[in-house]
């Protein structure tokens, strides 16, 4: 029980400890790409910023972009809040993730 409200305590040091987005890396791309050949719909972690965050997101988006050029891959977050409250609920509730379904049908 006190793990679970030290750990808390202490995300917020986590968070100011991530690393900055480089270069521009936006992740909310999908308009300005037209038509990528490869989309990549992307959910950043507890309590990142929209829309990619900034501890996984922007590496991954360098690293596609330079195996198969900037031209060819967009990125798009996965609008949700990433809050606490959510990942002490067990993460994404039904309702998003049926949400997220019906985006990727329209993607």
């Amino acid at each position: 029980m006190v793990s679970q409200y030290l750990s808390l305590l202490l995300l917020p040091l986590a968070v100011m400890a991530a690393p900055v987005l480089e270069g521009g890396l936006t992740g909310n791309n999908k308009a300005a790409a037209g038509c990528a050949p490869m989309m990549v719909i992307f959910a950043r972690g507890t309590t990142e910023p929209a829309p990619i965050g900034t501890v996984a997101g922007p590496p991954l988006m360098k690293a596609l972009s330079s195996a198969v050029g900037a031209g060819n891959v967009a990125m798009q977050g996965v609008p949700y809040p990433a809050d606490i409250p959510g990942f002490l609920a067990g993460g994404m509730q039904t309702e998003g993730f049926n949400g997220q379904k019906c985006r990727y049908k329209l993607s």
